[in-house]
């Protein structure tokens, strides 16, 4: 029973492969090219050529021949042997003989790895499917999903956790903006309530200079009244207008720099109000908490009142009042300020 298995022929597979091996075996330079030995009739120029040949081989004795029926692998064997005997004529090839030989046998060497490649590419796709593992394909493409899902959603965790961060980047920047922006207009509207006050304080100075200077020269019509002669005299006429359009005068400039003065502290009491509005109704939002409703109706209350009408009670309904109301709110400003 050994001796039989011993000697049964071997099979076409066995075959191929002894060919393939013949190839594959094969060294470039030394075995074909032989650059050393021939010079300049070297096979130097179809280097690239054997190359691909021998790399060709190679893959073919790869693939799971036993697959295939005996004829198929016969056929594919057969030029193999083409492909050997080209070979066999490149490393036979002396620098006796002529170049022209020389390319004979190169395109010996190309004309069977032409026809070589012809009979086993349509071969081939069925060999590659045949050797492939339906199951173990599955499981690798299995694997390979589980680890790009664990990829992905370990991704979005990162994702998520970069996105929380920047969004509390921007929410720190944001109350910084505002704080600071807060902070620039309450400063804007301090500046401001300077000014009015600095130039109510000067109007006030005028309206009581030029008050007194009305006040005095009232007295002095009185005190120097012409008694002698008739009221209907002319020049007791003139004298009389005269005193009049003065004392019009003084009266007209008092009441205007009691109408600026009041203006002006106006305006001083207003942007006082605006700066604390502004920088107190941050407190008022963080006492809020998270209730966005109330938030927002501080937020417009404190607009409304920062940006609002706010009544002082200085300049009062009637802007066009008499001489004796005005004097009196300028007397009254005189006793709160002292």
């Amino acid at each position: 029973m050994t001796n039989d298995i011993e000697s049964a022929p071997p099979t076409q597979t066995d075959l191929l492969q002894e060919k393939l091996e013949r190839v594959t075996s094969l060294d470039v330079d030394q075995d074909l090219v032989r650059a050393s030995n021939l010079g300049d009739r070297s096979f130097k120029a179809s280097r690239a050529l054997f190359e691909e040949v021998i790399e060709y081989c190679d893959e073919l004795a790869s693939f799971d021949w036993p697959a295939l029926a005996d004829p198929l692998v016969k056929r594919v064997a057969d030029q193999v042997e083409n492909v050997v005997t080209a070979f066999e004529q490149v490393r036979a090839y002396t620098i006796e003989l002529s170049e022209g030989d020389r390319d004979t046998r190169a395109q010996q060497v190309r004309a069977a790895y032409e026809s070589l490649q012809s009979e086993a590419v349509p071969l081939l796709g069925y060999l590659s499917w045949h050797s492939v593992d339906v199951t173990t394909m599955r499981q690798e493409l299995n694997r390979v999903l589980e680890e790009a899902t664990s990829e992905a959603n370990t991704a979005r965790e990162q994702i998520e956790a970069l996105k929380g961060e920047a969004e509390r980047v921007v929410a720190t920047i944001q109350e910084a903006a505002a704080e600071a922006g807060v902070a620039t207009q309450a400063d804007t509207f301090r500046r401001a309530a300077l000014r009015y006050e600095q130039s109510a304080k000067n109007w006030l100075y005028i309206t009581v200079g030029v008050g007194v200077l009305t006040g005095f020269a009232a007295v002095l019509a009185v005190t120097l009244w012409v008694r002698n002669g008739d009221v209907s005299d002319a020049a007791v006429l003139q004298v009389l207008l005269a005193k009049a359009v003065l004392l019009a005068v003084g009266l007209f400039f008092t009441t205007s720099a009691a109408r600026v003065y009041r203006s002006s502290s106006h305006l001083a009491a207003v942007n006082r109000h605006r700066e604390d509005a502004l920088r107190t109704f941050r407190a008022f939002v963080e006492g809020a908490g998270d209730d966005t409703d109330v938030k927002n109706k501080i937020l417009l209350e404190a607009a409304h009142a920062a940006f609002g009408q706010t009544p002082t009670g200085l300049l009062g309904g009637n802007e066009s009042g008499g001489v004796l109301e005005i004097l009196d709110g300028v007397g009254g400003d005189l006793i709160r300020r002292r």
